[in-house]
């Protein structure tokens, strides 16, 4: 198997991530009390209520308590990827070439990013072993039944519609990824095909360096076509999540209320939103290396006229379809230019 190939095979790992549409839903309909029992139902509602905002309640204290936590993980992925983004716009865009080929770091595979993005990823597996939420008995098997729940049937409304959002897009990512990471992934060696390759990779930013492209990265990645399918998925996702699970209807506070409790109790929730922010933030420099190789984002960003800065702005800032919206208005690479 090829390196390219076992990196995509890698990173599309996500894509289990998938889940398909709920075709039914039952519904209680019980007989409506009267007398006595309407009271009593009547408190029984109050008493569900009180439950209801003394967890959110309780959730909110929880993700309180995280926020340190979690800004530490975001924020080293933030500062690696800044200075990174400095790096690069300091040697724009010519080819670097070490002095002495025997050594595996140099001006190509920068010590600084390789230190930077194996740190965040230490701090994020050291968060969710020892501080992430959702490690009790109860609550590893109520995150079973979540993990199940979102797997098969995700848009029945039993699952918090954000949170289905996040899952499914953890599945997208890999692929935007993969299509800015394999056409400069030629020639990588030694690096092998797996985790540490964003750390160890070397820095390919310089037009005409992309090598050669295998048929799934020149054919699917490179295609304008899968872009579009991915941003076809992302819209439906993100509508889904603003209307709470229902399409068309816009209601962000209550889809943030049903996740906060999710968030605060499911480690698989938790750590999947805070992995979805951490993509996010490595997202701009690889960004930078894919435009420059396409003759985009040359020299440094002070010389960019407004349209190019007003992209990268947009594709770095904006998660997930920042991404897609630059697979889909990417120039192709110099070497498959008709």
């Amino acid at each position: 198997m090829s390196r390219r190939r076992g990196i995509f095979l890698l990173l599309a790992g996500y894509l289990g991530h998938s889940s398909t549409f709920a075709k039914h839903r039952s519904f209680l309909s019980p007989n409506p009390p009267c007398g006595g029992r309407l009271v009593r139902a009547r408190e029984t509602d109050s008493r569900v209520e009180r439950r209801a905002v003394l967890s959110n309640l309780e959730a909110a204290a929880v993700v309180q308590s995280s926020l340190p936590g979690i800004a530490a993980v975001v924020g080293a992925a933030a500062a690696g990827s800044a200075a990174q983004l400095s790096r690069a716009s300091a040697i724009g865009s010519e080819p670097l070439k070490d002095a002495d080929g025997r050594n595996f770091f140099g001006q190509q595979r920068w010590t600084g990013r390789t230190i930077a993005v194996a740190l965040v990823w230490i701090v994020l597996l050291g968060y969710s072993f020892f501080l992430a939420p959702g490690k009790s008995p109860d609550a590893r098997e109520a995150d079973q039944v979540l993990l199940n729940q979102v797997l098969s049937t995700p848009f029945d409304g039993s699952v918090s519609p954000l949170f289905v959002c996040i899952f499914n897009m953890l599945g997208i990512w890999p692929v935007i990824y993969s299509a800015t990471l394999l056409p400069g992934a030629d020639r990588q060696a030694p690096v092998p095909a797996y985790p540490p390759y964003l750390a160890l990779r070397e820095y390919r930013g310089t037009a005409g360096e992309s090598g050669s492209l295998d048929w799934f990265t020149a054919n699917v990645l490179e295609s304008r076509f899968t872009a579009l399918l991915l941003l076809a998925g992302a819209v439906y996702l993100a509508l889904f999540a603003l209307g709470n699970g229902a399409i068309g209807a816009v209601a962000p506070s209550a889809a943030w209320v049903q996740f906060l409790p999710v968030f605060a109790s499911s480690l698989t929730a938790h750590v999947s939103s805070i992995d979805f922010m951490v993509l996010w933030m490595f997202f701009s420099p690889v960004l930078l290396e894919d435009g420059r190789r396409r003759g985009v984002f040359l020299g440094h960003p002070d010389s960019w006229d407004a349209a190019d800065k007003a992209r990268f702005a947009f594709c770095a800032a904006v998660p997930v379809f920042g991404g897609l919206v630059w697979l889909l208005s990417r120039p192709p690479l110099p070497d498959q230019k008709q």
